[in-house]
């Protein structure tokens, strides 16, 4: 009996040395994943993969290749990947992990869920919209379904589809699920997703403009700044971005001495996030011309369009 208990014990001793051994590597693999979304967020792609891809190797080890938690780091490095626009890596990351969520939880588990809609947003940033909106369709039906009437994951799917068909112009389709998606955000405040609740406004924001509802866009842009300044900081260029968009309603909607304000502060954040020859100050400095030219400020126009034409010529070097 002694010899038995001690080889209980020693068995027992073992099982917690390996127990202890992989909470630690799951520490580090957590570690590793939140080490990638930070430099994910402060736009440092080139920091963010390998921190991705480090915690996929160490979760490939722990739990082996068809376990729902290495779905995880592939999810989050099939993201990075799109966003670095590598479709191919991309592709084949996301749909691993659908394919491991799916086949061990179930076409209704809402991690699978989760992987169909990352699936969708990869097939709408590549162009692939009829394949994004069935995508988009299916969640969907099944967190309708499955979520109460006010879940913020539902909140999730309906943009996704009305994303969908904003990239494609198709702004009356668009148009209610926003709507129903913003209905939901604001009646969730505890639970607001800053980046996600900042997308549907700057997205509606630009359906309500191209109707003219400039007094409506308002309110929408100066929310999404605020969810982008939490993000990402005051000095990233989607406040830049959204300060120039909350300009033009500004300026649409009769008030030219805010337009100004907030075209100044865009064009201060944008000069500094981006290089002075960078294309993407182009029509940012048309806009801005434009508007010196309308508000009685030719020399402030021409000094724009004439920014506007070095940056031709260097592009073109």
């Amino acid at each position: 009996m002694k010899f038995i208990r001690s080889q209980f014990g020693i068995v027992l001793l073992v099982l917690l040395a390996l127990t202890c051994c992989k909470e630690r590597e799951k520490q580090k693999i957590n570690q590793l994943n939140a080490d990638s979304l930070r430099y994910y967020q402060k736009g440092d792609l080139e920091k963010a993969i390998p921190k991705a891809l480090e915690a996929l190797k160490l979760s490939e080890k722990i739990f082996g290749l068809d376990d729902p938690e290495y779905a995880v780091p592939l999810t989050n490095l099939g993201l990075l990947y799109l966003e670095q626009g590598n479709q191919a890596l991309a592709d084949q990351y996301l749909m691993q992990a659908y394919t491991i969520r799916k086949n061990k939880l179930g076409d209704e588990d809402p991690k699978t869920l989760v992987s169909l809609l990352n699936l969708s947003e990869m097939y709408r940033k590549t162009g692939r919209y009829m394949d994004a909106e069935s995508e988009a369709r299916v969640v969907i039906v099944l967190r309708e379904k499955l979520l109460k009437p006010n879940d913020t994951e539902l909140a999730r799917s309906y943009y996704a589809l009305a994303n969908t068909y904003f990239l494609q112009g198709k702004y009356p389709s668009a148009k209610p699920l926003y709507e129903k998606a913003l209905g939901i955000m604001e009646n969730n405040p505890t639970r607001l997703d800053n980046e996600l609740s900042s997308s549907i406004m700057s997205e509606l924001g630009v359906i309500y403009k191209r109707e003219g509802k400039f007094k409506d866009a308002i309110p929408l842009y100066e929310k999404a700044i605020g969810f982008d300044i939490l993000t990402y900081g005051r000095e990233h260029p989607n406040v830049g971005m959204g300060l120039v968009a909350l300009a033009d309603n500004y300026y649409y909607s009769g008030n030219v001495a805010m337009a100004e304000q907030h075209y100044n502060q865009g064009l201060e954040i944008l000069q500094k996030a981006f290089d002075p020859y960078d294309a993407r100050l182009i029509p940012l400095y048309e806009k801005v011309a434009l508007f010196c030219e309308k508000t009685g400020k030719p020399q402030k126009a021409a000094e724009f369009r004439d920014r506007v034409k070095r940056i031709k010529q260097v592009s073109q070097h």
